[in-house]
């Protein structure tokens, strides 16, 4: 399937789950909108 580790595999897995995580705590579940990131001049 894929020439990465299991190691390498288990951890990028984690940190999929980690980060979906995280948004649904953001949006509370998706019933607020996801933060949009501003890198405009000034902020």
């Amino acid at each position: 399937m894929t020439r990465l580790s299991a190691v390498a595999l288990t951890i990028g897995l984690c940190r999929l789950a980690v980060g979906g995580a995280h948004l649904l705590w953001l949006t509370r579940g998706f019933s607020r909108p996801t933060p949009e990131l501003s890198m405009g001049e000034g902020s």
